[in-house]
């Protein structure tokens, strides 16, 4: 819950910065932390993001990064409802 947000912060600066390591990397966190908790949505866009890192490619991470960042919001959201962290 707190790791995924800084590794999205991650994601955007990679993107921006154009380093497709770190994009894979990043990428990489998310997919095991989204798979963890059975987010599978999550795991999707971080795998296709992970593709993109280990191609040397950023075209379209951005689009990618926004979805994954919305689709964390609402995983977030219903594991605080059925938590209540």
């Amino acid at each position: 819950m707190t790791d995924a947000p800084m590794r999205i912060g991650t994601l955007k600066k990679a993107m921006e910065g154009g380093d497709t390591e770190t994009l894979f990397t990043a990428a990489h966190s998310l997919k095991g932390i989204s798979g963890n908790l059975g987010a599978r949505a999550m795991t999707t866009l971080s795998e296709r993001l992970q593709v993109m890192g280990n191609a040397h490619s950023t075209d379209g991470a951005g689009e990618l990064i926004t979805e994954l960042e919305q689709e964390f919001k609402q995983v977030k959201s219903e594991l605080e409802t059925h938590f209540q962290f």
